[in-house]
């Protein structure tokens, strides 16, 4: 009975043009370019420290676009972009899915500017 329920509101919901985020990670971390695995790990890893859930690829070299579509295919709300630019200079990314507005942050303001921004962007 509930699953019934729950489809029937699922779809009343989309026929109103409201989108159901079908994912509870916060941050999608995405690498530009070959090589950042092992940054994607670190920075997945200090996210989930601080308590902000976030995920990234499994594949060694996914494509940018790619994992762009996933984060905004499944709601999720940050995407923390980084490069081996990026990482030479202490930055990354980040971009809010639905404005697609994005913001360099020093790699140390990481946890604290996802906590200021986190909060305002997941009511929407």
């Amino acid at each position: 009975m509930f699953h019934k329920t729950h489809t029937i509101r699922e779809r009343k919901i989309r026929q109103q043009g409201i989108k159901i985020r079908s994912s509870c990670t916060s941050v999608l971390v995405v690498g530009a370019g070959k090589g950042v695995l092992e940054p994607r790990l670190a920075l997945c890893a200090l996210l989930h420290k601080s308590g902000i859930r976030a995920e990234t690829s499994r594949k060694m070299n996914p494509k940018f676009l790619s994992q762009l579509q996933h984060a905004e295919e499944h709601g999720i709300p940050v995407v923390v972009g980084v490069g081996e630019s990026e990482v030479q200079e202490g930055v990354v990314n980040v971009r809010c899915t639905a404005t697609r507005q994005e913001t360099q942050v020093p790699r140390v303001q990481l946890v604290a500017h996802l906590q200021q921004l986190l909060p305002t962007l997941e009511k929407l």
